[in-house]
């Protein structure tokens, strides 16, 4: 007894994912380079050159390396409440209320 078998292929919708996977990720990497790392050089210079700058003796701003240093608490701990006047940066500028006006909150920042 002998029978004969028709094997089809059936499409492999991986080869297609994965062409759309390298496309996202062409995509992607396509953004990040001309989108995102522009910026982030740009800044890295200008943080570069206030260190240079604020290193220097007699320099009236403060290299960033010692403005991280004396904000370190607030940066890293911004919810903290010791009482009164003497809270974190967080509770300052998010307060629990929604009834603050817009310019209220904002005003936060440069108090």
């Amino acid at each position: 007894m002998s029978t004969t078998q028709t094997i089809e292929t059936l499409p492999t919708p991986a080869r297609a994912e994965r062409g759309a996977a390298i496309r996202a990720v062409e995509s992607t990497v396509h953004v990040f380079l001309t989108h995102v790392l522009p910026p982030l050089v740009i800044i890295g210079f200008l943080v570069l050159v206030w260190q240079v700058l604020g290193s220097r003796p007699g320099a009236s701003l403060p290299a960033p390396t010692k403005v991280v240093q004396d904000t370190w608490e607030l940066i890293t701990q911004p919810f903290y409440d010791r009482g009164g006047n003497d809270v974190g940066i967080a509770w300052r500028c998010w307060p629990a209320s929604s009834a603050w006006p817009t310019a209220t909150r904002w005003r936060c920042w440069w108090a």
